[in-house]
């Protein structure tokens, strides 16, 4: 009798659930083609018709509430929509941030150095989920050398400043992620990144709450980028798939192999496909414009990005260097790392709107953040490691106000700096 109950129960939630869905996307009962509802973990597992799809992925904060009084998230294919927030104390986690520069910070800056390992940082938000870090520990990276900063004052003046001015990074939170390793991370405003290990790709806030899903499996690193409108383009099945902002899913028909690499012009909307030995550029709307390739020119492109002088910069693995072509191809130059240092084992890599280009340097002999102008001479290692037991820097990324996000390959955590004021 109680089993019977039981089950009767958990069909009526599933058929609440399933008529909520239809009221909110306007469809029909017909139009889901299957669905399930996990009560232990209280998800709904869909299929439905694809022209509903969008609606679900746009929902509203009110329909967002309305279903979360039945369910916590909902499955449809390889997306993850989630509805209940994933984290506690939100509010506080807005708070828990500290400020590192204080007036004994500020006199070390003047000579050169800032080891932000003597500051606590402290407040790690909470966790996404349960088996997220969630410890208080001090940011992974400290500055070393002398930041650089052009002479922004006297931008105006016609006259270039023989002194940067000095301006210190400044460890501002540490943001923890439920995946395995932060592999790449995809940002183009503060409130908004999509970060991914080697299994899936999850859209979070500044304080790490969960939004969305997408359980993609990748062959190398930088496999999915943010366009200037905000819509995700990501690859999956040999193609290149477009997330719009409004919830629009569909594939590019962009062909990509599983050793490639993306990224989407911030100038106008090109997409760069990094494969072994060659840079291919498309139109947004999927028309190949530029194959570039020479001898030894690539080798395995892990990570692509695009400068503001329009350079297409490439992370190459195999050789171990940075490659930067200019908009028609030609060869600029090769970056191979800092000869006083003893190790350049290139990964993630970025520009900033003052054509500055950052790349992660995945070593143990020098695990840091390498600060290059636009034409590949080195600046200085804007970041360092202090603490050797952690993880390497793997991936970074600048977003609108000029924050920088430097994610481990391991731990899980994302570090955000502010490098220039």
């Amino acid at each position: 009798m109680a089993q019977g109950c039981l089950r009767k129960s958990r069909l009526c939630i599933r058929a609440n659930a399933i008529d909520a869905v239809c009221s909110i996307v306007g469809c029909h009962l017909t139009d889901i083609n299957g669905h399930s509802y996990d009560e232990s973990n209280n998800y709904l597992n869909l299929r439905i018709n694809e022209l509903f799809l969008k609606k679900l992925l746009s929902l509203t904060h009110e329909e967002k509430n309305k279903l979360r009084k039945l369910f916590d998230y909902f499955i449809v294919d390889y997306i993850t929509i989630y509805l209940e927030r994933t984290k506690e104390n939100l509010n506080a986690s807005h708070h828990n941030v500290t400020h590192i520069m204080d007036e004994k910070t500020a006199d070390r800056s003047k000579q050169g150095y800032v080891n932000l390992s003597e500051y606590d940082n402290i407040g790690a938000s909470p966790s996404p989920r349960p088996s997220a870090i969630s410890k208080l520990i001090k940011p992974c990276f400290a500055l070393k050398g002398k930041p650089y900063q052009e002479d922004l004052d006297n931008s105006n003046s016609g006259v270039a400043s023989s002194q940067p001015k000095i301006n210190t990074a400044i460890h501002t939170k540490r943001i923890n992620v439920c995946i395995d390793g932060v592999k790449h991370i995809s940002c183009l405003t503060s409130n908004k990144m999509w970060v991914s290990d080697f299994n899936s790709i999850e859209e979070i806030d500044e304080t790490g709450e969960v939004f969305m899903k997408l359980d993609v499996e990748f062959g190398v690193y930088g496999r999915h980028t943010v366009t200037r409108e905000g819509n995700l383009l990501f690859l999956n099945n040999y193609s290149v798939y477009i997330l719009t902002s409004n919830g629009d899913i569909r594939n590019l028909y962009i062909s990509a192999s599983e050793n490639s690499c993306i990224y989407a012009s911030r100038i106008n909307n090109d997409i760069f496909i990094g494969a072994p030995s060659v840079v291919n550029r498309y139109s947004e709307s999927s028309k190949k414009l530029h194959e570039i390739q020479g001898e030894n020119l690539y080798g395995r492109p892990f990570y692509i990005t695009e400068n503001t002088n329009g350079d297409i910069i490439v992370s190459d693995e195999q050789r171990k260097t940075i490659v930067a072509v200019d908009r028609i191809g030609r060869h600029r130059f090769d970056y191979r790392g800092n000869h006083s240092l003893p190790e350049f084992n290139p990964r993630g890599i970025c520009t900033d709107v003052f054509g500055h280009i950052l790349v992660c340097n995945h070593s143990y002999h020098d695990p840091s953040v390498h600060l290059l102008d636009e034409n590949g001479q080195f600046l200085t290692s804007l970041l360092t490691k202090h603490r050797f037991d952690e993880d390497l820097p793997q991936d970074v990324c600048v977003d609108d106000k000029h924050n920088l996000y430097v994610g481990c390959g391991i731990i899980n955590v994302i570090d955000v700096y502010k490098y220039r004021t």
